[in-house]
């Protein structure tokens, strides 16, 4: 009788970086095994967990390594999720307005006589990233009484690991 006592060797990487969009909470990640009798190694992973780390975030996983006798081998690594890609940000400025002088002489060139532009964020890793919309005039003299306002729109995007698209409209 032959009894396999021996535990699979077991080879992996302890901190492994992994784009965040590419992650997968199920999948193995830098590792491999071993054994003496057994040519074909089981690795499963048992556990995930959320552990401080990067900013798009860590993982502990726990792996366990058994052969075909019931022998195991368990180990622990820590995959890190990178992010690098900033948001994709997409600006709508409102259509152009012609704005009349009142009795006074004066304009309202307020967003609420112009119009507001509107802007959308999407990110690969962060699910609320931050989107901000500001603007600036430019005025430049016309025709008498008249002048043209140049509003230039501009929208930031900004996603957790602080990768930042920035788009602008006139």
């Amino acid at each position: 009788t032959v009894l396999d006592t021996i535990k699979p060797m077991v080879t992996y990487t302890d901190v492994v970086n992994t784009p965040c969009h590419e992650y997968d909470a199920d999948s193995l990640y830098a590792i491999s095994a071993t054994d003496n009798c057994d040519s074909d190694v089981t690795i499963t992973t048992i556990s995930v967990t959320p552990v401080s780390g990067s900013c798009a975030g860590s993982y502990s996983h726990t792996y366990e390594a058994i052969d075909d006798c019931g022998n195991k081998t368990t180990v622990m690594q820590t995959v890190n999720l990178i992010d690098t890609i900033a948001p994709d940000v997409n600006l709508t400025e409102p259509n152009d307005t012609t704005l009349y002088l009142n009795a006074d002489c004066m304009v309202d060139t307020t967003t609420s006589s112009t119009g507001m532009a509107t802007a959308t964020i999407s990110d690969l890793c962060d699910t609320i990233p931050v989107l901000d919309i500001t603007y600036s005039d430019a005025v430049a003299a016309g025709c008498g009484s008249e002048y043209v306002v140049t509003r230039t729109w501009t929208a930031v995007g900004r996603d957790t690991c602080n990768n930042e698209t920035t788009v602008t409209a006139t």
